[in-house]
């Protein structure tokens, strides 16, 4: 009677794995590398003295042709007799095609490709359990299993990302963060596996992180002197437009500003980010202490809010400071005139003869300094700005004690300044989030000491250009003897009072804020100065 043929299985999908009627063996040397070289062209006839060259590469037998039939007598003796047959002067893998770990894991994957999105989920799940590690090992130098192992390996990210592609369209999106940040991980320059991620990141809700994951790739690509393709371009200006969303869900008070995004460099291998929006008079938003554009654009930070009103009428052009948000990168110098120099870099960029310059907060005295030497500025506006950093920043032990915390525990800093900046409760959580988001704690903290460093008294009376100065009455974090400092020291310079203890604008005083800008600006320039103070609730 006639033994029955043992059921064999062959796994490539990771260590080469052999199993016999169910129990896995793991064959060794040449006998393992026979396999190895069979199963990469399964089905195919490998001949005989191919076999010979991959397995006896650098000290062939004497006869090649019989050491391979003694090899193959030896492993149908101990696996059984038909997983290797014998073709023509060669020898192929005989086992079935669904007894190839290999071969069935592309069939999984070459069904998924047509199937709806829950089938797709689980045969792409299937897929993926078939692995136990990188293909074909140790034998994967080997001619035959090395480029069966790098095709395997490739199919095996593109059906990752087809998984997580499928799991987005169920919008099970955090799901698919989960898949993908696992492949970006392993492979930080797959721009296909940072495409996907950033499109889930963006749909479920975290737009921020998913402009920092562009950010990231970005400054990667940029160390190794190569540019993001043109799909990530696009996913980058969708996610700050807000097109990548989650549905229904809209931003902080208000449409979005909906930002077209390019770099320029400020200094060989210093790139900054610009983001632009409406058409019109040109009017350049200089970003105050840390800065992120998805945060203006979405009105996370509250300028946002007035900039989106603004571009209704104006070309509205703003940038992330060097070392800030879409603007990565190790900043050597927090110096005054290296901030005044990227924004004069960003006015070439513009390529305007004439602009007006929109600055906040910390941005003032860069905003005053530039317009204090460039003719291209045509008008100036500040809000809760100052010119006397040391005289404004007035208690050295609050100083130091801030930047000491911000150093130390920037979560704990950025809290305590949200608290001081932002209009309301709601918004001053999502702020001290957005300003982890926007810089470390060394760039946070660099910034910070410049603004309280900065000091442009002696170069208020050079500001030949119409100047609005907007003031809330009760500022809690710049008072408003800062603002009057500026008006005063200005020439004809107007300065118009906003009623309210805030020193972000609330979303109900955007539109106010924006008209009054707006109106300013149409304005002759000869009525455009005055030493009037206005109220404005």
């Amino acid at each position: 009677m006639t033994s029955p043929v043992p059921a064999c299985r062959l796994g490539v999908l990771g260590p080469l794995e052999v199993a016999v009627d169910g129990a896995p063996q793991s064959p060794k040397g040449r006998q393992a590398a026979l396999l190895a070289v069979l199963a990469a062209e399964t089905g195919a006839t490998v001949p005989a003295d191919r076999l010979a060259d991959a397995l006896w590469p650098a000290d062939p037998p004497q006869d090649p042709v019989n050491a391979i039939q003694i090899l193959v007598a030896r492993v149908r003796s101990r696996f059984g007799s038909d997983l290797v047959g014998t073709s023509g002067g060669g020898y192929r893998l005989a086992l079935p095609a669904d007894q190839v770990d290999a071969t069935r894991f592309e069939a999984l994957v070459d069904r998924a490709a047509d199937a709806a999105p829950e089938q797709a989920v689980e045969l792409l799940g299937a897929a993926e359990e078939l692995w136990r590690g990188p293909a074909f090992t140790p034998y994967d130098d080997l001619p035959g299993p090395r480029e069966a192992s790098a095709r395997l390996t490739a199919l095996r990210l593109s059906a990752r990302e087809a998984h997580a592609r499928a799991l987005a369209r169920l919008g099970r999106h955090d799901d698919a963060v989960a898949d993908l940040e696992a492949l970006v991980v392993a492979d930080p320059l797959r721009e296909s596996a940072v495409a996907e991620l950033v499109t889930a990141l963006a749909r479920s809700g975290r737009a921020a992180e998913s402009l920092g994951r562009v950010a990231d790739l970005r400054a990667r690509l940029a160390e190794a002197g190569l540019d993001p393709s043109p799909t990530i371009e696009v996913l980058q200006q969708r996610v700050l437009t807000g097109d990548l969303g989650p549905d229904g869900d809209g931003t902080v008070a208000g449409s979005p500003l909906r930002l077209r995004c390019r770099q320029i460099r400020r200094a060989a291998g210093e790139a900054v980010t610009l983001g632009e929006a409406g058409s019109g008079p040109t009017l350049v938003f200089v970003p105050g202490w840390v800065s992120r554009l998805d945060a203006v654009a979405s009105g996370i930070d509250p300028r946002g809010r007035v900039l989106a009103r603004l571009a209704h009428e104006m070309r509205v052009v703003t940038y992330d400071r060097y070392g800030t948000g879409l603007s990565p990168g190790r900043v050597g110098l927090f110096d005054l005139e290296s901030s005044v120099a990227e924004l004069l870099a960003v006015l070439d960029a513009v390529a305007q003869a004439r602009v007006v310059v929109f600055a906040s907060s910390a941005a003032s005295p860069i905003a005053i300094a530039a317009a204090a030497r460039d003719p291209r500025i045509e008008r100036l506006v500040l809000l809760g700005g100052y010119a006397d950093g040391p005289g404004v920043f007035d208690n050295a032990g609050v100083r130091e004690a801030m930047l000491s915390l911000v150093r130390s525990s920037w979560g704990a800093g950025s809290r305590v300044l949200a608290n001081l900046v932002m209009p309301d409760r709601y918004d001053e959580k999502v702020f001290a989030r957005f300003q982890l988001q926007a810089a470390d704690a060394g760039v946070a903290a660099g910034f910070l000491q410049q603004m309280y460093d900065a000091d442009v008294t002696d170069q208020l009376a050079s500001v030949g250009q119409p100047t609005l100065v907007l003031h809330y009455a009760d500022d809690p974090a710049v008072p408003i003897a800062g603002g009057r400092q500026v008006a005063d020291g200005i020439p004809g310079a107007r300065l118009q009072v906003l009623d309210g203890a805030y020193h972000l604008p609330p979303a109900r005083d955007a539109g106010v804020i924006a008209e009054s800008i707006v109106a300013w600006c149409r304005e002759p320039l000869s009525s455009s100065r005055s030493d009037d103070t206005t109220t404005a609730t």
